[in-house]
C-alpha cells in the first residue's frame, strides 16, 4: 500500500460519526506496513506485513465476468506475498460497510473480520480465486486452497458508522500480535482520536499494551 497525502478535508472524516474514507483507511495500512518493516528489523516478527489498499478489491472485482486477474496481476510487483507474514485486504463494500480479510500466509488461513459479524461468501470466493492464480502465476505452483475463519465471535459496533475505524485497528492489532478478541466498542471511540494523531505523526505511536506484547515476542519497544 502506497503512503496517501492527506488533507484538511480528508480528516473531517476522522470526527465522531463520520464514515471513514478509503484515503483515511489507505493512509493507516501504510503506517501499518510502516511499523512492520520496523519489527522485522528488531527481530520481534521476522517476516513482513503487506497491505493491500482499498482499491485492489474493487479493481479485483471489475470486468465482464465480476473478476480481472490481469487488472491486478502488476500489484504484486515490489512484494513477494509468500514471504509475508501477515497480508491485509481492507474491503469497501459499496461505500456503506468496511471489513478486513487477513491472510495468514504460512498457516494458508484466511480471517475474515467483520465488526457487523458478516461471512461474505462473495468476497472470500473472489480472494481464493485470486491467490490461486497468483501463485500460480509468480510461483508456478498450485496455490490450493486457503482455509476460512469467519469470526462469528469478532468484535462488534454498535452504532453504524464504526465499521472503518474496527477495520483499522483490527490491522493495528493483528501486525502486532494483540488479541483483537479484546477489543471493545469504547476502545474505538477512544481510538478515533490516536488515529489522528498517528496519522500526523506519520507512525504507529505505541502504546504500554503494545510494548509488552513486542517485549513478549523478542522485539524491542523503543
Amino acid at each position: 500500500v502506497k503512503k496517501d497525502v492527506l488533507t484538511r478535508r480528508t480528516f473531517v472524516r476522522m470526527r465522531p460519526r463520520e464514515w471513514l474514507s478509503d484515503e483515511l483507511v489507505n493512509a493507516y495500512m501504510h503506517l501499518v506496513v510502516e511499523l512492520s518493516k520496523s519489527q522485522a528489523v528488531t527481530g520481534a516478527h521476522p517476516k513482513g506485513v503487506h497491505a493491500f489498499n482499498s482499491f485492489f478489491y474493487a479493481r479485483l472485482a471489475e470486468g465482464s465476468a465480476g473478476y480481472d486477474y490481469v487488472g491486478v496481476r502488476r500489484w504484486t510487483k515490489a512484494v513477494d506475498l509468500s514471504t509475508c507474514r501477515l497480508v491485509l485486504v481492507p474491503v469497501n463494500l459499496g461505500n456503506a460497510h468496511w471489513i478486513l480479510v487477513a491472510l495468514d500466509v504460512a498457516s494458508r488461513v484466511m480471517q475474515v473480520w467483520d465488526s457487523m459479524r458478516g461471512r461474505h461468501a462473495q468476497v472470500v470466493a473472489m480472494l481464493q480465486r485470486y491467490l490461486a492464480d497468483e501463485w500460480q502465476d509468480k510461483y508456478s505452483v498450485d496455490g490450493g486452497t486457503w482455509r476460512v475463519e469467519y469470526h462469528d465471535d469478532a468484535p462488534r459496533q454498535l452504532n453504524g458508522f464504526d465499521c472503518g475505524v474496527f477495520v483499522c485497528l483490527f490491522a493495528r492489532f493483528l501486525a502486532l500480535g494483540r488479541p483483537v478478541l479484546s477489543i471493545t466498542q469504547a476502545q474505538v471511540h477512544a481510538f478515533r482520536r490516536w488515529m489522528v494523531f498517528e496519522l500526523l505523526a506519520q507512525q504507529v505511536c505505541l502504546t504500554e499494551a503494545d510494548k509488552v506484547t513486542l517485549t513478549r515476542l523478542g522485539g524491542h519497544s523503543d
